[in-house]
């Protein structure tokens, strides 16, 4: 400011690079001396980034109430405090007067979205994408965020893949990451894209996508989901000492970044590796926030039910059977994770009575009906019996999807474990030609799912049938003994190839002698038996 310190143009321009560069509290300060229109949203910019909206809103009274820049500053506004649907009227008031924008239409669109209208959404994102495909079509793979300001594409790319990730349509949120990594040739992708490209892949090879997260939280700047993902994936995994360095290298940056709720859980989830114990009490208190919240969204959704108006009444319903599943997916890991602790003990029974004491908010959430399985099936006895309906519910589910769909889960060592468990419990029945059909099918793709845990249980289901066998007390038809030597003859074909597969449970040695030489011993016993048959 020491060159020109009395021309307005040279602070307009002075303020216009500080903003750019974030620094803040120099805009700020150069801005709030020069009162006009445009040194006041600029003004207003400055302190929007810096958090201060009661401060913006001060400002903004002072700007012509009519301007369409003063009226999306007031919706930004409106959008940062929550008021999604505020927010987007005015920007709508905005588009009016300036017509067909690709910046408005995205921000309605992600007002449609932070209010669960998703269709809506993805009607205007897919607008955006389609104008530029038919009209830049040559310039598309160009577009970056940080350079082209006015273009909008890899934004309505990034929300129409939120969107259908969130809708749980996973294959159809890759499409759309992969269109817009190939538009531009997999170079300059901005760290918004390489993050929701992570987050969609993590599973197929994490990784990866733990390297990937650890390149973004490296830059000058990333999308402030980063560092609570990253951590959330080592504690996935297994590695919770690096959680914790993880988060101990960036405290101060998780407090600004992470929201207090996940902040608490991600502590908890860190702590219950090395003191469980200490945990305990602290998740029962996250725990004891979100219950509330879901009770009273229970009654909403009852209330919806009595409107009189159908119409009305399932535009209701829908609304506040969306708003109560996602209260549920941000309390369900507080609950697996409180029911882990015990299983980890191997304290079935209380990880059992945790579970319970939720039944009536997560009787209908997947992971629950699943977790409440494995620890009725891990209490044997009468309890095995009492595993069978939350099993079968979650394959009727998903019988028209590959079982291997099904997402693992806290308490889960593999998603094929849900077909493994009917078939064993099928077979203690004696019911063998169901059960061996149900075992069979939780090995496919074979590659995948033999390990020493699977092979365990699957041995144990085919001796009992070559024992019963052999000793005349059951009849089985030729088709289900011609699938057991098919598949016998395929592990032992492909053994060296499982000879280097550890799991959590067993060391590669164990492994190694269990899946080489005592796959040899129900072969055997089928092929003498089947010679009889």
């Amino acid at each position: 400011m020491a060159l020109c310190p009395e021309s307005e143009e040279y602070r307009t321009y002075y303020v216009q690079s500080s903003v750019k560069a974030g620094s803040w509290l120099d805009a700020t300060r150069v801005s709030s001396s020069v009162q006009s229109q445009r040194m006041r949203l600029l003004q207003t910019q400055a302190e929007l980034e810096q958090g201060n909206l009661q401060s913006c809103r001060t400002t903004l009274s002072q700007c012509l109430e009519d301007d369409p820049e003063t009226i999306i500053a007031m919706a930004t506004i409106d959008f940062k405090e929550g008021h999604f649907a505020k927010a987007s009227e005015k920007y709508k008031i905005a588009k009016q007067v300036m017509g067909s924008h690709p910046s408005l239409t995205y921000y309605i669109a992600l007002c449609h979205y932070r209010m669960g209208e998703n269709d809506e959404a993805l009607e205007m994102v897919d607008s955006i994408i389609q104008y530029h495909i038919r009209t830049k079509k040559n310039e598309l793979r160009d577009i970056n965020v940080h350079d082209h300001g006015d273009s909008f594409a890899v934004e309505a790319f990034n929300l129409k893949a939120a969107i259908c990730y969130g809708m749980k349509m996973h294959d159809s949120a890759k499409d759309v990451l992969r269109e817009i990594c190939e538009l531009q040739n997999n170079e300059n992708l901005d760290n918004i894209t390489i993050h929701n490209d992570v987050v969609v892949n993590i599973e197929d090879d994490p990784a990866l996508g733990i390297e990937r997260l650890k390149f973004l939280l490296a830059q000058d700047s990333f999308p402030p989901e980063v560092l609570g993902n990253l951590i959330t994936q080592y504690l996935s995994h297994g590695k919770d000492d690096l959680a914790s360095e993880t988060l101990e290298a960036n405290k101060q940056l998780a407090r600004e970044i992470i929201s207090p709720e996940l902040l608490s859980y991600l502590e908890a989830a860190i702590l219950t590796s090395t003191y469980p114990d200490e945990a305990i009490p602290l998740l029962e208190k996250i725990a004891s926030k979100h219950v509330p919240k879901l009770k009273e969204q229970m009654n909403k959704i009852t209330d919806a039910v009595t409107v009189s108006s159908q119409e009305k009444e399932s535009s209701m319903i829908l609304s506040a059977t969306k708003e109560y599943d996602a209260l549920l997916d941000q309390y369900t890991p507080i609950l697996m994770l409180q029911a882990k602790i015990f299983w980890d003990k191997k304290e079935y029974s209380a990880a059992e009575q945790i579970l319970e004491k939720s039944a009536e908010l997560c009787k209908y959430h997947e992971k629950w009906r699943l977790n409440m399985g494995h620890v009725m099936f891990a209490q044997e006895g009468e309890k095995i019996k009492e595993s069978i309906p939350y099993y079968e519910l979650i394959i009727e589910k998903d019988k028209d999807t590959a079982l291997l769909d099904v997402p693992s889960v806290a308490l889960a060592n593999h998603s094929c474990i849900i077909n493994l468990v009917i078939g064993t419990l099928y077979c203690a029945k004696e019911n063998f030609e169901v059960g061996i059909d149900r075992i069979i099918e939780s090995l496919k793709p074979i590659e995948k799912n033999l390990c020493s845990d699977t092979w365990f249980y699957t041995k144990r289901c085919f001796l009992a049938l070559a024992a019963k066998l052999s000793k005349l007390m059951c009849v089985i038809n030729d088709n289900t003994l011609r699938d057991i030597l098919n598949i016998l003859k395929n592990l032992i074909m492909k053994k060296n190839h499982f000879s280097h597969f550890e799991t959590s449970f067993f060391t590669p040695s164990r492994f190694l002698h269990q899946s080489s030489n005592n796959i040899r011993k129900p072969d055997h016993a089928f092929h003498r038996l089947f010679h009889l048959a």
